[in-house]
């Protein structure tokens, strides 16, 4: 049920639909630092690696904001969190529901630094190809999903799951 980040870069390629989720930008981080890393200005400093996979609006994101912290890049985006668990990084800069679900995966490792104030405005929708009728039928598919509270059950069930460790 996730969706991909709506950004101008990708809708001048496909459609999205009605946003699903207001998430934006935040840091997943060791929990024994959370009092270190509470905000972007903490972790923008020399000496703090923040791990990232290549190519996508994380990656994006860090290199627009990061200008003193080290940018790990980590290939396997099934290793990237590992990368914060081992101390090969500090943080993992990913969208806020990213986070949240590792967050619950790693429970009392893994922590979400500052969750209520992400470090950006940033929405979640389902990217669908350039038609006027499918996106149209999309659209009303989330509306009701969304007022009718169907979208919110899906998500805790998903967020839920024993998702497999790796």
């Amino acid at each position: 049920m996730g969706g991909v980040s709506l950004t101008l870069s990708r809708a001048k390629t496909a459609f999205f639909s009605t946003a699903i989720q207001r998430v934006g930008k935040t840091a997943c981080i060791r929990c024994a630092d959370a009092e270190k890393y509470t905000d972007l200005a903490s972790l923008d400093q020399p000496g703090v690696k923040v791990a990232v996979n290549p190519g996508g609006t994380n990656e994006a994101f860090d290199r627009a904001n990061l200008k003193s912290a080290t940018i790990v890049l980590v290939e396997d985006n099934n290793a990237v969190y590992q990368a914060v668990l081992d101390g090969t990084a500090d943080a993992m800069i990913s969208d806020l529901i990213e986070v949240e679900l590792q967050v619950k995966l790693h429970e009392g490792q893994l922590c979400i630094a500052n969750p209520d104030e992400p470090f950006n405005f940033e929405e979640l929708g389902y990217a669908v190809p350039r038609d006027i009728v499918w996106k149209q039928f999309v659209d009303t598919w989330v509306h009701m999903q969304l007022g009718g509270g169907s979208w919110n059950q899906t998500l805790e069930k998903w967020l839920n799951y024993k998702w497999p460790s790796v």
